[in-house]
């Protein structure tokens, strides 16, 4: 007889099984993979951006109370970082960096080498002042996770702001390289002249900001100033590389210019100031030679004369220029910036008192204006008002002195005042964009709303020239009048460098809060989510709040956004919000559906509905 056959039992499968994923969150903390996970969870990613950490602890956690497994050690030790993020949150959201500095020591014993913990040691370290350990920081961050912009790009801002260039343009041309285009590494690389800036017409004919080498950025504008038989375009480009600082170039478009209108007086003397700007004070001071002969009153070219004696360290010769410029024209203003010692933001009682007296004795308006200025970055507001009641009073025709003024009388208060002014440059001819914004903004604040959106639309469909920045500005002004934009009234906390201090979670339709942007993270940002709705709805409320999630701490209410209009028809697709935490620490947002902008409302708490 055969030997009985022993019965096996059904196999019982593991609650957990191995996979491979990849996500950025997973590099942060240095987990290896493959991951134990649980078997009944999908295998692929949510779609927003987050990893999803509750289900890999999930994940080990059945790993480890597995008896017939043989866990490695780091799975235990990344469950403790894991669960210890937490009470790390805790500590920064109650600002207490004794404490946050405590857990992570304890969480790099645990877990060496980690980017999650490097990365938070930084920021420590930096709140402290200690900045040149957290670049040490930074580095060991991007050594153990190459991959990630965000450290890459930290490490460039705070390489540039101790001043170690080259590091910076390293990290931030990485940066650029793992998540292109990356707006903030490309302006990063341009403030440190590895990149240009370079305005152009795209093909839909509209003005474009593109970065290009330092070569290609000479090739482009050589090549236009060759083909260019217009002297207006020349001049322009000469004043963009002035303002810019490309000294050789600028010199070869003043030629440029020059050629075109061989008798053109400005074009001599612009000249004159790019050899100047090109560090070539004896070629700077022979074509001025030529324009003092031309026009020996000229106020500029004895100012431009002052600061080649000045390099020349004829200090007496220059000071008698400087004061000769000043007698030509008393509001001359860069000759005043030089003859009284003013420094961009940074104010000097003294000096302003001197330039206030000097200023009022020569009927020099702007003086005055500079006196204003100076007034209010230290905070006197009395004085800045006075004085720039005083130079407006001196050249009621001059838009800047108008500008100054009527922007200190709206805050005052002085609302009928600042749109009675603009209103009487305007209906003069004289009053360009500028001008119209500003009185668009007083009667905005008046109540006549309607009139001021009319202003601003009829200033974007002028014909007059409105430069980009202009554009944008007055645009996103229109967007928030309309209904388009709104703004949360209640101000963001936030460490200094304005880094959050806490996440900003939203929440809609009853569901749990989710993160948007995390605490830590530096401002500006702006982050785009999909607005899933459990039900068809015209209207929806988006509650936003400011805190950590799963925090022993109440998060900060931050009120509530509300988008109408939604087209509720099943060929629609769902509505995207659009959420910026702006670097000024005030939160926006915007939703659109499909092609169509949504009207969009804040409101501190969300008003009753009627269903």
């Amino acid at each position: 007889m055969a030997p009985a056959q022993p019965v096996l039992g059904p196999v019982i499968a593991k609650p957990y099984r191995w996979i491979e994923l990849q996500h950025e969150d997973l590099d942060f903390y240095s987990v290896p993979r493959p991951l134990p996970w649980p078997r009944e969870a999908p295998l692929t990613l949510p779609a927003e951006n987050d990893f999803p950490f509750a289900t890999l602890v999930e994940g080990i956690q059945r790993l480890l109370a597995d008896p017939e497994a043989s866990p490695a050690p780091v799975w235990g030790r990344l469950l403790e970082v894991i669960q210890a993020s937490d009470a790390l949150a805790d500590a920064f959201e109650a600002g207490d960096l004794d404490r946050a500095d405590w857990i992570l020591d304890r969480l790099a014993r645990l877990h060496p080498d980690c980017p999650f913990v490097y990365f938070n040691k930084a920021f420590v370290a930096r709140q402290r002042g200690r900045k040149t350990e957290a670049l040490r920081l930074y580095q060991a961050a991007v050594q153990a996770a190459p991959n990630l912009e965000f450290l890459w790009m930290r490490l460039g801002e705070l390489a540039e702001e101790l001043g170690y260039s080259r590091q910076a343009i390293r990290a931030y041309r990485k940066a650029q390289a793992l998540l292109p285009p990356h707006p903030q590494a490309l302006e990063g690389l341009a403030r440190l002249g590895a990149l240009r800036r370079l305005e152009h017409i795209n093909p839909a004919g509209e003005r474009e900001l593109v970065y290009v080498t330092p070569q290609e950025f000479q090739r482009v504008i050589r090549s236009e100033l060759l083909s260019s038989t217009d002297p207006a375009r020349v001049r322009t480009l000469w004043e963009q590389l002035l303002a810019t600082g490309h000294g050789p170039l600028a010199v070869e478009a003043a030629q440029r210019w020059l050629a075109l209108v061989p008798e053109d007086f400005h074009a001599l003397r612009a000249l004159a100031e790019a050899w100047h700007l090109a560090g070539q004070p004896a070629q700077a001071e022979a074509w001025l030679r030529q324009c003092l002969d031309r026009q020996p009153e000229d106020a500029w070219c004895h100012y431009l004369l002052a600061r080649v004696r000045l390099i020349q360290n004829q200090t007496q010769a220059a000071w008698a220029l400087l004061d000769r410029a000043l007698a030509l024209d008393p509001n001359l203003q860069p000759a005043l910036v030089l003859k009284f010692g003013l420094v961009p933001g940074r104010s000097d009682l003294q000096r302003e008192q001197q330039l206030a007296a000097w200023a009022v004795e020569h009927h020099s308006s702007q003086g005055l204006l500079l006196c204003s200025i100076q007034a209010r970055a230290r905070g006197d507001f009395a004085a800045a008002l006075r004085h720039a009641r005083q130079a407006y009073a001196l050249a009621p025709d001059d838009p800047l002195a108008l500008l100054h003024y009527t922007g200190l009388l709206g805050q005052a208060g002085e609302l009928e005042w600042m749109a009675a002014l603009t209103q009487r440059m305007l209906a003069s001819g004289q009053g360009d964009y500028r001008v119209k914004y500003q009185f668009a903004i007083a009667l905005h604040a008046l109540g006549l709303k309607d009139q001021a959106l009319r202003v601003l639309q009829d200033t974007m469909a002028g014909h007059d020239p409105i430069p980009p920045e202009w554009q944008e500005a007055i645009q996103a002004r229109l967007d928030h009048w309309s209904g388009l934009v709104a703004e949360s009234e209640v101000p963001l906390a936030l460490f200094d460098q304005g880094i959050l201090r806490r996440a900003i979670l939203l929440r809609w339709d009853g569901e749990q809060s989710r993160e948007l942007i995390p605490a830590g993270a530096p401002l500006p940002q702006q982050k785009v989510i999909r607005l899933d709705l459990k039900a068809p709805t015209h209207t929806v409320a988006v509650v936003v709040e400011q805190g950590q999630p799963r925090s022993n701490l109440a998060p900060v209410w931050l009120g509530c956004f509300e988008v109408e209009d939604i087209d509720c028809t099943q060929e629609a697709r769902p509505p995207d919000l659009r959420l910026t935490a702006t670097a000024q620490g005030t939160l926006q947002l915007s939703a659109s559906q499909g092609e169509r902008r949504l009207p969009v409302k804040w409101s501190l708490y969300p008003g009753p509905r009627v269903h």
